[in-house]
């Protein structure tokens, strides 16, 4: 009898894995909430019921994306937006763009003087201001303007990402130059400062250390003003939230790889928490931006990379990153529901790009094949509410909502929701000519 006793596990240790594939495909099928669509033009909400029950009393809501590029995660995030503002009663939208440009957006909205696409680029990054993908949202912006609780856009990151800055910076600085006392700046270094500006809002160009050093005397002296009518503490304000930011966009594009990235996180953290705790303290916030600046508990995520010689190893990838949604999530962690975007095939592209990128068969047993295979077109899976026993909040499992790379994470530790749309769609450049 001794060999049926060696046997044992040989017959049990199967059976097990077994088990558990079955009731993961048994969940796959039968707990994700179908979405009928993910079209901005569906006017029959009911299919969002279950994402706004998930939601609950949460005042901010992440909206990530796997790629720049991915049009059908933009057209079902600006569905999923429009019902946050409409039955949620959500009325901010944080775009991952600049402080200083989308200020300048929004106003450029509210005077209603030119096309809302210019209105839009004037603050956001061409990415998706120039995404096809996106113009719904455009247009819902503007049609909303004059409501009662219009949907008010912001923007958190401390680069330059817009036209309208890189129009008007230097003539915002000359407006102030030109208030200051005469023997503050000589005429020749008040050229020289403008031209400085100029540099850093065309992007192309960088100052050089003496206009860097230029541009630092001048936030001396700016700062340094007591208001008064010549300047009122509402503008003198505004120039210290703007020095701070051109300041981190300096900063992150003079450091090296290795550092840039921490100093635009940080950054980007303290522009939303600012946001957050002051202007909008009492208002509903959604936030859209890449999956990776949403993230929590980046020490939690690996990445799978193929070995040379075949096999699969594990890196920390993260492991060491600031990351933005983790920064936020350690002080507002109560209010936030974070949902990232996975899919199983199709393209994704960049408005930049000519050609599109082919989006890699999902990896046998992740959550993306996982889905797939369990017939889903659009779903969505509420992770926070799972019971506490779980598998997926006991068992790492691989997904690929950061640029269709395999990570392998407890998910409900990294984002509270995951929406799944089978076949990702590329984002595709603006017409020159749209029916407004």
């Amino acid at each position: 009898m001794r060999w049926l006793v060696c046997l044992f596990p040989l017959v049990v240790f199967p059976l097990a894995l077994q088990a558990a594939d079955d009731e993961r495909q048994t969940w796959a099928k039968s707990h994700p909430m179908t979405l009928k669509s993910i079209s901005p033009d569906e006017t029959d909400t009911t299919d969002l019921d279950g994402f706004g029950k998930a939601v609950g009393d949460a005042r901010i809501v992440f909206l990530g994306e796997q790629t720049h590029g991915d049009g059908a995660t933009f057209l079902a995030k600006t569905r999923l937006i429009q019902y946050l503002h409409e039955k949620k009663g959500f009325d901010v939208l944080a775009f991952e763009s600049g402080w200083i440009d989308c200020q300048k957006s929004w106003a450029a909205f509210q005077k209603a003087e030119n096309t809302p696409l210019e209105n839009f680029e004037a603050g956001v990054f061409p990415i998706w201001a120039k995404s096809q993908q996106v113009q719904p949202l455009i247009r819902y912006l503007a049609k909303q303007i004059q409501d009662k609780t219009p949907l008010e856009l912001c923007g958190f990151d401390c680069q330059i990402t817009g036209t309208v800055l890189r129009s008007e910076l230097s003539s915002d600085v000359a407006g102030i130059l030109g208030r200051l006392p005469d023997d503050t700046f000589s005429r020749r270094e008040q050229g020289d400062i403008c031209v400085a500006f100029d540099k850093l809002a065309e992007g192309a160009r960088f100052p050089t250390p003496e206009e860097l050093e230029l541009i630092g005397k001048f936030r001396v002296a700016v700062s340094s003003l007591k208001s008064d009518k010549q300047f009122p503490v509402e503008e003198l304000t505004q120039w210290k939230d703007w020095f701070e930011n051109l300041q981190a966009g300096i900063d992150v594009k003079m450091a090296d790889k290795t550092k840039s990235p921490a100093i635009r996180e940080t950054q980007m953290a303290k522009n939303f928490l600012a946001l957050a705790t002051g202007k909008y303290a009492k208002r509903k916030i959604i936030v859209w931006a890449a999956s990776y600046h949403l993230m929590r508990n980046p020490k939690m995520i690996d990445t799978l990379v193929l070995k040379p010689g075949g096999g699969v190893k594990r890196e920390p990838t993260y492991h060491n990153s600031v990351i933005f949604g983790d920064e936020v999530w350690k002080k507002l962690g109560k209010e936030i529901y974070s949902v990232a975007f996975l899919a199983a095939e199709g393209e994704w592209k960049l408005v930049q790009f000519r050609e599109a990128n082919q989006v890699p068969p999902a990896r046998p047993g992740s959550l993306d094949d996982l889905l797939n295979n369990a017939g889903h077109k659009n779903a969505f899976i509420d992770l926070k509410g799972l019971p506490k026993e779980h598998w997926l909040r006991s068992s790492r499992i691989v997904a690929r909502p950061f640029g269709y790379a395999d990570t392998e994470a407890v998910w409900p530790e990294v984002f509270d929701g995951f929406v799944f749309t089978k076949t990702m769609t590329p984002s595709e450049l603006v017409p020159l000519k749209i029916d407004e």
